[in-house]
């Protein structure tokens, strides 16, 4: 996508609120970062580029902005809120991260 979406797509897509603002903002050199499932799989029909919260704390860790602790910690922080599958697919790049 090379512009954002105007209002009144969004709106034939049935999202409002928080979403509707973040689909409205987005361009072609960002990606978005959620953890709702439902827009996520919208992001992906509309080939929208996203991360989950999980994927980024990986990523911080990957750049060396956090250490390998704090990454431990903050996915322990996200446990409840993801699915299992991401949890420990993230926990799994934290432990193996030469």
């Amino acid at each position: 996508m090379k512009n954002p979406p105007n209002s009144s797509f969004v709106k034939s897509l049935g999202i409002k609120g928080g979403e509707a603002q973040v689909l409205m903002l987005h361009d072609s050199s960002s990606a978005v970062s959620s953890d709702d499932a439902k827009f996520l799989n919208l992001l992906e029909n509309l080939n929208i580029p996203y991360l989950t919260p999980a994927s980024i704390i990986v990523f911080l860790l990957k750049k060396g902005a956090i250490k390998r602790d704090e990454s431990r910690k903050l996915l322990g922080n996200l446990k409840e809120f993801v699915s299992d599958e991401e949890y420990y697919l993230a926990m799994d790049e934290v432990e193996n991260d030469n």
